[in-house]
């Protein structure tokens, strides 16, 4: 496991929820003058090994690269606009021989991994209910997304969750058949990887 896992917001509730979750501390980005100056501080003064960007967007990911340390690994998991463009050192990441990848709803395999994370669930190793502080009905959707826009909760899964992301998601232009068929054969793909080598690892 990490042994220092550092969260970053930009409102402190969240971060105050982030120790919950096991973080060891925490950096308020709103605030601080040079976040990765205290992420490199926390982590011994080179960065850190992996960091996973939430949001994606041009500044977030340009914190999650800058505060690698060398060989480090950068995966953005946050959905951002297909406008949105990073900027990133190419002498850093050659020099440092820095790694930024992406992941789409955790890169999982539904068939797969959903029933090991329901089997977590049900025996008390993934705390899922310690991330709802709020449920919502589908006739008051326009005050789920008020209220996450304004910041107000630390996390809130709404009820209507999976129809939100998939609405928001075609309207970024994720939800074209394009877009889903592409997804699909990345999925076919890393299945066939991973029985490969379950195979391998077989023999």
């Amino acid at each position: 496991g990490a042994g220092k896992i550092i969260a970053a917001d930009i409102i402190d509730n969240k971060l105050e929820m982030a120790k919950t979750f096991g973080a060891t501390h925490t950096i308020n980005t709103a605030t601080d003058n040079d976040p990765v100056k205290k992420v490199k501080e926390i982590g011994g003064g080179l960065g850190v090994d992996y960091s996973f960007d939430a949001v994606s967007n041009d500044k977030t990911q340009a914190l999650a690269f800058d505060a690698l340390a060398p060989g480090g690994h950068a995966v953005a998991v946050g959905i951002s606009a297909p406008t949105v463009r990073a900027s990133y050192s190419p002498f850093m990441m050659v020099f440092a021989e820095k790694t930024v990848s992406g992941t789409f709803y955790g890169s999982v395999l539904p068939d797969l991994d959903f029933p090991v994370l329901v089997d977590h669930y049900m025996n008390k190793r993934l705390n899922i209910d310690g991330l709802i502080s709020r449920t919502y009905r589908p006739d008051d959707i326009n005050d789920g997304f008020k209220s996450m826009m304004a910041g107000e909760p630390a996390r809130r899964r709404e009820l209507f969750v999976v129809l939100c992301g998939w609405l928001l998601q075609r309207r970024r232009g994720f939800g074209t058949d394009e877009f889903m068929q592409r997804r699909r054969s990345c999925v076919e793909h890393r299945l066939r990887r991973r029985q490969r080598e379950q195979e391998a690892h077989d023999v």
